[in-house]
């Protein structure tokens, strides 16, 4: 075992070591989180094994849903622990986070290797419009929460029915009846190269699926055990830095948890493989929408704090605006690193809004 391998095993193995030893909040983020970003490659290159068996669109939605299974585990506990503003939030977060940062973090990767970075137009159009399809889901209980709070109850959970409904006849129309729309472009064929830009690539050795799905499996509760260590560290050093519980859970947790996707979206598009990156940010926040938040109000009410679809005013609008963007730059099936740079900068400017609004 070559001496990195050593030094990224004793790391995690020190993240993990927090669930049984109390540290100062601030330390135990930091190590959590760099256990995070070096779980987050093991689990990003056993995704690739799979995929070669099971095809690029399968293996990306597999890696969104790989991410998003620690925090539905992170975010029941968090909810049995009555922390339902925080859980609410990261989701929030977790959809602007994927769309603008998972993406234009992405983008820019992609960018250092090619001029132009392409991708399927027809399935980022689907992405976007399933989330704004979510997003109207979330303007209603809104609507009703000035009426009658018993409502928005009842509301939330027929609407989170029917958002898993749509999300599981997503899973049919893209790997079933229209696969031929999430055609891939290949690796750079369809790229505009840069100047004097060579290939760093080698092939990946050929594993068997048993070992990939094995060490996905084992990667994603990793992350799951490191990112409770990460959860629990929050409410403790938001309360030492005087961060707001909107803020703690829309920036903070949803960063945190999310960072293994950036990464693995910014590997994929460094590669050319945009249209994975695509399903990896994109279709993460659209399962965050459509999968994690509905599962998580139906299951809210088995921990005894019930958890509805009523958002704040600013996390819906924000929520629209991340879509509206993301949806404007990418409509045409291409991109480039200025476009990149923008649409993060979009994250920043609603960051602050989220900071100042709390304060």
């Amino acid at each position: 075992m070559h001496a990195y391998q050593l030094i990224h095993w004793a790391l995690i193995t020190l993240s993990i070591s927090f669930v049984k030893f109390d540290f100062a909040p601030s330390l135990e983020f930091l190590i959590s989180l760099v256990g995070i970003f070096l779980i987050a490659e093991k689990l990003k290159a056993a995704t690739e094994d799979l995929s070669v068996h099971l095809g690029e669109q399968f293996g990306g939605i597999l890696l969104g849903l790989m991410g998003n299974l620690p925090e539905i585990v992170i975010s029941l506990f968090a909810l049995s622990k009555g922390l339902t503003p925080i859980v609410k939030a990261s989701l929030t977060g977790s959809i602007i986070g994927n769309l603008l940062v998972g993406l234009g973090c992405a983008i820019l990767a992609g960018s250092s290797k090619f001029k132009i970075v392409k991708f399927n137009i027809r399935a980022v159009r689907i992405h976007s419009s399933m989330v704004m399809l979510a997003t109207c889901g979330l303007l209603i209980p809104a609507i009703f929460h000035l009426t009658s709070r018993k409502a928005v109850n009842s509301i939330s959970i027929s609407i989170s029915w029917v958002l898993l409904m749509i999300y599981l006849l997503s899973l049919i129309f893209s790997l079933v009846t229209h696969k031929g729309f999430y055609k891939t472009f290949e690796d750079s064929g369809s790229q505009l190269p840069l100047e004097n830009t060579e290939s760093d690539e080698q092939e990946r050795p050929r594993v068997s699926i048993g070992s990939a799905l094995g060490r996905l499996v084992f990667n994603a509760l990793l992350i799951a055990v490191v990112s409770e260590v990460l959860t629990g560290s929050l409410e403790p050093l938001s309360k030492q830095f005087g961060f707001s519980e909107v803020f703690t859970g829309v920036i903070l947790l949803s960063l945190g948890g999310n960072i293994g996707e950036y990464l693995n979206a910014i590997s994929f598009a460094r590669k050319g493989k945009m249209d994975i990156a695509i399903q990896a940010t994109m279709g993460s926040a659209t399962q965050v929408a459509l999968l994690v938040a509905p599962v998580l109000v139906l299951l809210s009410g088995i921990l005894g704090d019930r958890m509805d679809l009523n958002f704040t005013s600013y996390e819906v609008a924000s929520v629209l605006m991340a879509v509206s963007i993301t949806r404007a730059f990418t409509y045409d099936g291409e991109s480039h690193w200025f476009e990149g740079v923008m649409i993060l900068s979009v994250y920043v400017i609603l960051g602050f809004g989220f900071y100042y609004i709390s304060v």
